[in-house]
């Protein structure tokens, strides 16, 4: 088929089914396994199970995982104890938490239940990229939301953060072929006993499923199932109406930018944030007729003539900016042309009082908030390996934190609907971007949370396939996924996509995919043979 983007809306959602273990046992538990430790003594009943089957385990203690060096050192003394890393359990995330009072409450959490494993797996990185076994190593990451991974619409005991691990570890497999990796869902109606016995039969027992839950018991594996919108005279969802407030983070660029035209009504109001500062008018106007090469070679040509110092990267810089420059502006007199005030707010939304004063002076200002699209997100690839603390902190803390602040910011009393753009990458996974999955994994938890707390407010956590010359991925990615005939979505179906789910998709159906041909599960080899072809690295 020789076609550059889907002309199809096509759709996912994410269904559960009952399947149990098959009675086989798929290899002996040996060696090293290290254990987070959770609040509700599960870590203890797991760990004398694995001793039972013959291998040696070692819990690191809770008030250590929130702090890199003490992960770290408990690891390192492990392994001088017991030999290289054979497998992780990952349990901080098993801890019935009220939702943080406050931003350094929050990233506790965060660091206990998050950060945790991405610190223990790159201090063992070693141990797992030369492991020479015929075995895998076997990594658990456990939550605490039902069972459903809050599916359900239920209240959940435990916190969206736990959910990280979900993305983290299916990049993860992208990058290291020795890996078998699972994420588990328990409910409280489960005891702790109960929970470790369920946890060494996912990892003794042959048995599908990377996603597994245990509701009221019952293993249940989840899959992605295509399922079309289906309009209707009367939406099930929201019209877009007049008069509205409307916030959007990242709003200023990119896919969110356009998707946010499709509520470009008569006389509403967009508040569009943005990290960056517009140019004063006059420096736009001044470069407004230079295409990117020709910005690119008038500035090489003022650094010669005045012989300042400059490097390449100085000038793409320059480059960069004045193209963002541009394209928000573009963008703005768009909304604007069809009769919407638009105001334009530069805030670094992982800054939480700085975030926070935001919201706070819109509602000063305007009295409510309507709608909000929450798009803020940055990329910064490396192989897990390879990627620093600040690394990770600066990407994950971006999508994450700003969430944090969203929630607790928003009067939700007030709201109509708040629309999450998430990513593939972080249901699926992605080589180089444990980071950005992790924290899109975390926003899809969180729309399920807000749906189950506010049920009138219409949540939509919306996990993009690559678009097509807007977004984050590059021409190079999308030519890859292309040649294995998974579609990028074109900016008009993208803007298509959003409206229609907008109005006529169901409001259960909050976490929803959109892409064609992406995501069936006949396809999963195609997809990890992109994801293993060095697209991001």
């Amino acid at each position: 088929m020789n076609k550059q983007s889907s002309d199809l809306l096509a759709r996912y959602v994410i269904k559960a089914q009952e399947r149990a273990l098959a009675p086989v046992i798929q290899g002996r538990l040996n060696n090293l396994f290290l254990i987070t430790e959770d609040p509700l003594g599960v870590a203890n009943a797991l760990a004398d199970l694995l001793i039972y089957q013959g291998a040696f385990a070692y819990i690191i203690e809770r008030e250590k995982c929130g702090s890199e060096a003490a992960v770290c050192a408990e690891a390192k003394q492990a392994r001088n104890l017991f030999g290289p890393v054979n497998g992780m359990i990952h349990l901080a995330g098993l801890s019935a938490e009220p939702m943080p009072a406050d931003i350094a409450s929050w990233r506790k959490q965060v660091e206990l239940q998050c950060k945790s494993l991405f610190w223990l797996l790159q201090c063992c990185h070693q141990d797992l990229e030369n492991h020479s076994g015929t075995d895998f190593i076997k990594i658990i990451t456990c939550s605490l939301l039902g069972g459903f991974y809050g599916r359900d619409g239920c209240p959940q005991s435990g916190l969206p953060i736990a959910g990280a691990g979900q993305g983290l570890l299916r990049s993860l497999g992208y990058e290291w072929d020795c890996i078998w990796a699972k994420s588990v869902d328990f409910g409280l109606d489960l005891s702790a006993a109960e929970m470790a016995e369920n946890l060494v039969n996912e990892l003794l027992i042959a048995g599908d499923g990377q996603e597994i839950g245990y509701p009221g018991g019952k293993r249940t594996i989840f899959y992605t199932m295509r399922h079309s919108l289906k309009p209707h005279i009367k939406p099930a969802g929201l019209i877009p109406k007049k008069d509205w407030v409307i916030l959007a983070t990242g709003g200023a660029r990119g896919i969110t930018a356009r998707a946010i035209q499709m509520l470009a009504n008569d006389n509403n109001h967009f508040i569009l944030i943005g990290k960056g500062k517009l140019a004063d008018r006059s420096e736009y106007q001044k470069y407004l007729k230079f295409d990117k090469e020709a910005l690119r070679a008038e500035f090489i040509a003022q650094a010669r003539t005045s012989r300042e110092k400059i490097t390449p990267g100085m000038i793409e810089a320059k480059v960069t900016g004045i193209l963002h420059d541009r394209e928000i502006r573009e963008n703005i007199a768009i909304l604007r042309r069809t009769g919407n005030k638009v105001s334009y707010l530069s805030c670094d939304v992982a800054d939480p009082a700085a975030f926070g004063e935001a919201i706070d002076s819109i509602y000063r200002t305007h009295g409510k908030i309507d709608i909000v699209i929450h798009g803020a997100g940055i990329i910064d690839d490396h192989l897990l390996a390879n990627k620093s603390a600040e690394s990770f902190n600066r990407v994950f803390d971006t999508k994450v934190d700003s969430a944090y602040t969203l929630y607790s910011k928003l009067k939700w009393e007030l709201m109509e609907g708040i629309f999450f753009f998430s990513s593939t990458a972080g249901r699926y996974g992605n080589r180089g971007q444990s980071d950005y999955a992790a924290a899109n994994e975390v926003l899809n938890r969180f729309a399920w949370r807000i749906r189950s707390k506010w049920p009138h407010v219409l949540v939509k956590a919306f996990n993009w396939g690559p678009w097509s010359g807007v977004g984050m991925a590059s021409n190079a990615v999308n030519s890859q996924f292309i040649s294995r005939d998974i579609y990028p979505i074109s900016a008009e179906n993208g803007q298509r996509y959003f409206l229609g789910e907008m109005m006529h998709g169901d409001p259960a159906e909050v976490e929803v995919i959109m892409g064609e041909g992406t995501w069936d599960p006949e396809r999963e080899d195609s997809i990890r043979d992109v994801f293993n072809a060095g697209l991001h690295i």
